[in-house]
């Protein structure tokens, strides 16, 4: 399709020079010298790089965004943790309270008990909270950067108060050494 081009702009151009009176056959010479003048190669390595920086600015804004996503569902994540841990795990009843704290009273004057019927999870549904909440955060923060070590914890052994005080952020080898 190109040599049919050049064919045709020979036959229609028969002068030896263009327009522009540049011979046609210099062309590709003509054009390394505008290269070196106007500096074509740095200049469009300075604008590759420039492009580069502009993407790599959208991807910095996109990982932040994506960080401070992460560290606010670790944050639910732990949140929601902390209430299961707070609930019990079996039905109980216990007296109704008012808003001051007192019991409330029939009118046979007997307390009022309420019966608690919590949902169905367990401590191993805290403790998955719990990890995901803390693997959010440390990967949120910068934290998780513990690189060889490898912690084992015996989240099956752990008392309701251990996983309270590891779901408030304490530190888990503290609670583990019952400090």
């Amino acid at each position: 399709m190109r040599a049919a081009y050049r064919q045709w702009r020979r036959e229609q151009h028969q002068p030896e020079k263009w327009k522009t009176g540049i011979d046609p056959a210099r062309a590709p010479e003509s054009w390394m010298e505008k290269s070196r003048t106007w500096n074509w190669k740095e200049r469009a390595a300075e604008w590759d790089l420039h492009l580069f920086d502009e993407e790599e600015d959208v991807w910095m804004q996109r990982r932040e965004a994506l960080r401070e996503q992460e560290f606010t569902l670790s944050e639910e994540l732990l949140s929601r943790a902390k209430t299961l841990l707070n609930w019990p795990l079996a039905e109980m009843s216990q007296p109704a309270l008012d808003a001051r704290g007192n019991p409330i009273h029939g009118p046979d004057g007997r307390v009022i008990f309420q019966e608690i019927k919590p949902s169905k999870w367990s401590l191993g549904d805290a403790i998955r909270m719990i990890i995901a909440g803390d693997e959010l955060a440390r990967r949120a923060t910068g934290a998780d950067l513990h690189i060889g070590v490898v912690v084992d914890i015996p989240w099956n052994d752990l008392t309701r108060e251990q996983l309270r005080r590891i779901a408030a952020g304490e530190n888990y080898e503290q609670v583990l050494l019952g400090e």
